[in-house]
C-alpha cells in the first residue's frame, strides 16, 4: 500500500486523532493524567507496532514527541528520544 493510501485509511485518521488528543492533554495534564496518556500510548503504540508496521513507520516521531512531552510533564526537564 502507497504511502498515500495508507493516510486515506480509517487507522490513520483515528491514529491521528488519538494523537492531536493525547497532545492537546497534555498541554493542560497534572501528574496523574500524563500517566493515562503515558499507558494509553504505550499500548496503542506497542499493538501499532505488532499489527501495523506501515502504519506505525508513519506514527514513530509522534511516538518520540510523546515520549518527550510525557518526561518533561513528570521532571520538568526537556529530552531528545533518539
Amino acid at each position: 500500500m502507497s504511502l498515500i493510501e495508507l493516510m486515506k485509511t480509517k487507522e490513520y485518521k483515528d491514529a491521528d486523532k488519538k494523537v492531536k488528543d493525547w497532545k492537546e492533554r497534555l498541554s493542560k495534564a497534572n501528574n496523574s493524567e500524563v500517566m493515562k496518556v503515558k499507558d494509553e500510548k504505550l499500548a496503542f503504540f506497542s499493538e501499532m507496532r505488532k499489527s501495523n508496521q506501515d502504519l506505525y513507520s508513519i506514527f514513530e516521531i509522534n511516538d518520540k514527541e510523546l515520549s518527550e512531552l510525557i518526561y518533561e510533564k513528570l521532571t520538568g526537564k526537556k529530552v531528545i528520544i533518539d
